[in-house]
């Protein structure tokens, strides 16, 4: 079942997937059980359904197209997909932010995921500045990998625990 969601070779090099070594990075170090996503995508989500450890992954996700592909191509039990909304964050082990149609939509999620207790979150594009002006809104303390796009790693806030 989850080997129909890994889709291998196909986003080798891809501007979609430069956070992979990132995300793979925060998975070893983390262990996460559970993931929230915003923003599905062929990369990221048969990367996090691909290690036994994770028990339960909300994806957000406001495309019908994504939502579609994720019933199609991640028939897998852990998935729970929402159509919108910002579920707590607090309540699970690793955040990333990669969605949105727009610059506005992202920023919004930045804002409030970080304006709360967070996990570790993970920010793909992270080199757009509406992007960083919202993360230095909120937290001073982050990492910014510099692949291309950049991702950015926001450490946990004081009440959760981070080890990225």
């Amino acid at each position: 079942m989850i080997a129909s969601c890994i889709r291998k070779g196909s986003l080798v090099n891809s501007p979609y997937a430069s956070h992979l070594p990132v995300l793979k990075n925060a998975m070893w170090r983390l262990k996460p059980k559970r993931i929230l996503e915003y923003g599905s995508g062929e990369a990221s989500t048969p990367l996090f359904l691909g290690y036994t450890y994770v028990e339960h992954m909300v994806t957000v996700e406001t495309s019908p197209k994504w939502r579609k592909w994720l019933s199609e191509h991640c028939p897998d039990p852990r998935l729970e997909v929402h159509d919108g909304g910002y579920p707590a964050a607090a309540d699970f082990d690793l955040v990333l932010i990669d969605d949105g149609d727009n610059d506005a939509h992202r920023f919004r999620t930045i804002h409030h995921v970080l304006s709360e207790p967070h996990p570790t979150v993970v920010i793909h594009d992270a080199d757009h500045g509406h992007y960083q002006t919202a993360i230095r809104e909120h937290v001073t303390d982050f990492e910014i990998y510099r692949t291309s796009p950049h991702t950015a790693v926001i450490p946990a806030t004081n009440t959760q625990e981070s080890h990225v």
